[in-house]
C-alpha cells in the first residue's frame, strides 16, 4: 500500500526521507517556508553512519566526488599550538565502519539531494509554512497557503524551531546555550601552502575554540570559530559576521588560525541554541525528525548524520506498517530516540571539554587526550556507538 507522505521541511533530514519514501513507492510533498534555496551554509561532516545510507539511495559516489576525506583528526592548544591528540581517519575509519569519513560543504550536500528528489517526482513547493495540523481517523491535514492538504502521515523536519513540534509539545522556545559560532570558507589557493593540515582540525582554547577543514575537493578551507557570548539578542540565529570581531576574538591564537582567520573576506556568525531532549516526538499520524526532534550542539559534528539515520528508519517503518500508521511511529521513535539522546549528551560533554579555562581541569583534559592517543581503543567504544550502527541491515527498505 502506497502512502500519501507529507514533510515539512526540505533540509538535508526532509530531502533524504522525501528520497526514501519515494524510491520505496511512496508519494511525498514537501513544504519548505524559504522563497529559494541558498547557497549559504558551512561544512558538514559526514562519518559512516550517513554515508552507508547515501550508499543505500545511491548517492554515494555523488557525495564523495563534491568531498575531502581528511587524513586525520587532531587536537591543538588554541595558544601554544602544542598537539594534544590524533587519530588517523584516512582508510581507518572506512576499516572499522564501512564507509568512508568525509567532509562536504552543506550547499552541495543538499544540492545533491535535491536533484535526487526531483529525479523520483518530489512535489516540492516552496513558500509554504506548516504551521498546525489535525490528526484525523485516517491520517492528517493541515492548511498551507489557504489549501488543504491531506496525507496519511505529517513529517516535521523543519528544524530547531520547529512550528510542526510548537503544535505537537506546545509553546517551546529554543534556548541560546552561550556560544556562538563564527563560519566562513578560505579560498585554499589564497593561503600559504600546507599552512592547514589534510586532516579534521580542532583548536581548544579558554571559552573558544577553532575546527576548520577542507571542502570542496579541497579547494576551501571550512572553519567554524566558537566562541563564548553571554547574550544573543538578535531575531535571526545567524547574520553576517564583522571580520575584524572575529580575528580580535583570535588574535594571540596559533599563528596558523589567524593566518586563515586573516584570508576569509565573508563570515557568518550563528548563535548556537538547544532545547532539553523529548520525551516524546510523535501525535498521532505526526512525528519529527532531525533537529525538529533532536537540536544538538555541533560539538561532536552528528547533527546531520543522525538525522539522515532518522529519515532512513523511519521510512523503514512507514513502509513495514502502512496499515497501522501509529504503530509505525512508535516504532521509529523508540528506535530513535534513545541514541540521539546519547549523543544529545556527547555533545554537551565536548562542549564543557573544548572550552575548559586554565586549572588543574585543563591539565586533566590534555592528559586525557594524551592517553587517547597512545590507546585508541579508549575511543573507539564510544564512538563504535555513533558510526558502528549498521542502519541499512538492521532496518531494511525495498526500493521498487
Amino acid at each position: 500500500m502506497s502512502l500519501q507522505v507529507l514533510v515539512s521541511g526540505a533540509g538535508i533530514a526532509g530531502l533524504t526521507l522525501a528520497i526514501s519514501l519515494a524510491k520505496s513507492g511512496n508519494s511525498v510533498i514537501l513544504f519548505d517556508k524559504s522563497d529559494e534555496f541558498h547557497e549559504i551554509g558551512a561544512g558538514i561532516q559526514q562519518a559512516s553512519n550517513a554515508m552507508q545510507i547515501h550508499a543505500a539511495l545511491g548517492i554515494d559516489k555523488q557525495i564523495e566526488s563534491l568531498s575531502f576525506e581528511p587524513e586525520s583528526i587532531d587536537f591543538y592548544d588554541l595558544l601554544t599550538a602544542k598537539k594534544l591528540f590524533s587519530s588517523d581517519l584516512l582508510g581507518a575509519h572506512k576499516g572499522r565502519y564501512g564507509h568512508k569519513y568525509l567532509h562536504i560543504h552543506r550547499s552541495d550536500l543538499h544540492r545533491t539531494l535535491l536533484n535526487e528528489a526531483k529525479k523520483y517526482n518530489v512535489n516540492i513547493h516552496l513558500k509554504s509554512k506548516v504551521n498546525s495540523y489535525v490528526n484525523t481517523k485516517t491520517g492528517v491535514s493541515t492548511i498551507i497557503n489557504g489549501k488543504t492538504f491531506r496525507g496519511d502521515v505529517l513529517i516535521g523536519a523543519d528544524g530547531i524551531r520547529s512550528s510542526v513540534r510548537k503544535h505537537l509539545n506546545g509553546v517551546e522556545v529554543p534556548n541560546y546555550t552561550g556560544y556562538s559560532a563564527w563560519r566562513g570558507l578560505v579560498q585554499t589557493s589564497k593561503l600559504p601552502p600546507n599552512l592547514i593540515p589534510r586532516a579534521t582540525n580542532n583548536w581548544l582554547g579558554e571559552n573558544k575554540h577553532i575546527v576548520c577543514y577542507y571542502v570542496k575537493n579541497g579547494d576551501y578551507v571550512n572553519f567554524v570559530a566558537v566562541t563564548k557570548h553571554d547574550k544573543w539578542l538578535e531575531q535571526d540565529w545567524k547574520l553576517e559576521g564583522s571580520l575584524s570581531q572575529m580575528r580580535d576574538c583570535f588574535k594571540d591564537s596559533d599563528n596558523r588560525v589567524q593566518i586563515l582567520l586573516d584570508n576569509c573576506h565573508k563570515c557568518y556568525l550563528w548563535g548556537i541554541f538547544d532545547i532539553p531532549p523529548l520525551d516524546n516526538w510523535t501525535d498521532g499520524h505526526v512525528t519529527l525528525i532531525g533537529d525538529a526532534a533532536h537540536p544538538m550542539m555541533p560539538f561532536l559534528a552528528q547533527g546531520a548524520s543522525v538525522a539522515i539515520e532518522d529519515a532512513w528508519i523511519l521510512t523503514h517503518y512507514l513502509n513495514k506498517y502502512n496499515k497501522n500508521i501509529e504503530l509505525g511511529l512508535k516504532k521509529y521513535q523508540e528506535a530513535c530516540l534513545p541514541k540521539a539522546n546519547l549523543i544529545q549528551t556527547y555533545s554537551k560533554e565536548n562542549a564543557n571539554l573544548y572550552h575548559m579555562q586554565p586549572s588543574i581541569k585543563k591539565w586533566v583534559r590534555d592528559r586525557k587526550l594524551s592517553i587517547a592517543t597512545k590507546f585508541p581503543s579508549l575511543l573507539n567504544h564510544k564512538f563504535d556507538k555513533i558510526f558502528g550502527s549498521n542502519v541499512v541491515s538492521n532496518y531494511p527498505i525495498d526500493f521498487i
